[in-house]
């Protein structure tokens, strides 16, 4: 796991060290610097992998380039990204035009793309009648290879620390549905069939009806299944990073995946999300109102413009929001009371 991540000089990040936990979340409005926190770690990843790193490092070539991504409100002469990881030496990636750093690789890596580091992108792939299928790459940072994963594992048990024992058995595909029915409310199975050596068929079973396509089912379903599988996949002491969880999924289950979230997040597999839900941090902070998570397994990192740095929010056992110091504060603002001036209008 990465308990702290230093970013110098990379894109609107002047210099900010993050503390990191078992599930971080990322906030804050768009363009402010989210993602640049999620590039660091893949750039550290690329540099630091062993193997298969084809795919994350084609990912990455928008973004590792020094003139693409220095800091030009400072016009930084350096970049340099620096990660904490538990029961290893840091990793530290530093580069300019002149000069490149990459310190000693660790074997096995904390940060070993598509081992034991996971990647979902805002920009996956939701619905598809026919997925691909790699023997090589497990994922893939749009998701393009999450069912043809799920069609060769589908009846493999699942690590037993993440097993939920109110599903019908312990394979992925019970743990699946289990999951996909508690956030959905509705009872939905993934069907795969693998049709060539490189694509496998989807559909679904739905309220007694099979193998309906993908397209004549609500969008969220298919983006909600592809967490899930990634999720489920993961064994203690892996990082799963996820770009909007909540993409096209209504209010409330958006609210229930925050379940998921927080009993994956309390299996030692480290989640780091980037999200613009409301919804998810609230409900997070009633689990942990209500002991169902810890108060310091959980941090929010709030970043409210390009220009300005990170603010670090914790929740107490209370479930209210608290600074550095523990004192208790609001959120801040602009992000929930966008539209408390009409609501108060209206009243």
């Amino acid at each position: 796991m990465i308990s702290s991540l230093k970013i110098c000089g990379f894109k609107n990040i002047e210099e900010e060290t993050l503390m990191l936990k078992p599930l971080t979340i990322l906030t804050g409005l768009n363009s402010a610097g989210k993602s640049t926190v999620i590039q660091s770690i893949l750039m550290l990843s690329s540099a630091n992998s062993t193997d298969h790193t084809a795919i994350i490092r084609s990912f990455m070539k928008d973004y590792s380039g020094f003139s693409t991504g220095r800091n030009r409100y400072i016009n930084s002469r350096e970049i340099q990204i620096i990660a904490k990881c538990s029961n290893c030496n840091n990793l530290e990636v530093r580069y300019s035009n002149e000069s490149y750093f990459q310190n000693t690789v660790v074997d096995p890596s904390p940060l070993d793309f598509d081992k034991n580091l996971f990647y979902i992108s805002a920009n996956r792939i939701g619905q598809e009648e026919l997925s691909q299928f790699d023997e090589k790459i497990k994922f893939g940072t749009n998701g393009e290879y999450v069912f043809g994963f799920f069609e060769q594992n589908k009846s493999n048990t699942v690590s037993k620390e993440i097993i939920t024992d109110e599903a019908d058995s312990f394979t992925l595909d019970s743990q699946v549905s289990y999951w996909l029915k508690h956030i959905l409310d509705i009872d939905l199975r993934i069907n795969t069939e693998q049709i060539t050596s490189t694509n496998v068929k989807v559909s679904f079973n739905s309220d007694g009806l099979e193998n309906i396509s993908p397209f004549n089912l609500g969008a969220g379903n298919s983006y909600l299944a592809k967490i899930i599988i990634m999720a489920l996949s993961c064994s203690p002491g892996n990082i799963l990073i996820i770009e909007n969880p909540e993409i096209h999924l209504h209010p409330k289950a958006q609210s229930k995946l925050t379940d998921f979230l927080a009993f994956i997040s309390s299996k030692n597999i480290q989640l780091i999300i980037e999200t613009h839900s409301e919804h998810i941090i609230n409900k997070m902070r009633f689990h942990i109102y209500k002991g169902v998570a810890f108060a310091k397994d959980t941090i929010i990192h709030y970043k409210p413009s390009a220009k300005e740095p990170f603010l670090h929010l914790n929740i107490n056992k209370n479930g209210h929001f608290t600074d550095e110091l523990n004192n208790e504060i609001s959120f801040p603002k602009g992000f929930f009371d966008s539209t408390l001036t009409e609501l108060l209008e209206i009243m």
